[in-house]
């Protein structure tokens, strides 16, 4: 058990760096859809969302949702508008391109993640998926009393 740490962060890279070889034929970092993955989310629950939401619901920093929000709109796939409630704050919008790109990229990953988990049963993936929940709730905790 004293390899958890490294076991993580080994999956994490060779995740992140198989992910962004599938998404490049998109035009799409994991980054990047990710955070297209929570706009459209955003959307289809008929909420509003803005960078700080982006920030939170991610647990990145501004400069880093910064750039990738103005990646993502230099390739025409979200549009900022004021919040007619606050009109300092931008509202994150997909656009049409986006919602095509979505859909195709949420294919991409299906079928990527089927492959991830061959070999591993329904029963053992959702342990698989309660114990990683664990781990990242024991991470949340610790940092919690930390800040205390």
């Amino acid at each position: 058990m004293a390899y958890l740490g490294s076991r993580i962060k080994q999956l994490s890279n060779a995740y992140e760096c198989e992910a962004n070889h599938m998404l490049q034929r998109h035009g799409l970092t994991t980054a990047q859809a990710e955070i297209l993955r929570l706009v459209m989310l955003s959307r289809s629950q008929g909420e509003s969302l803005n960078q700080k939401d982006i920030e939170t619901a991610l647990r990145l920093k501004n400069p880093t949702v910064t750039g990738t929000l103005n990646r993502l709109e230099a390739k025409g796939l979200i549009r900022r508008e004021s919040d007619p409630r606050d009109g300092r704050r931008k509202l994150i919008r997909p656009t049409d391109k986006a919602l095509a790109a979505h859909v195709e990229v949420g294919r991409a990953f299906l079928l990527w993640e089927q492959r991830l988990l061959t070999g591993i049963g329904p029963q053992e993936q959702e342990q698989l998926l309660g114990l990683l929940d664990r781990v990242l709730e024991n991470i949340q905790e610790m940092r919690e009393d930390e800040d205390e």
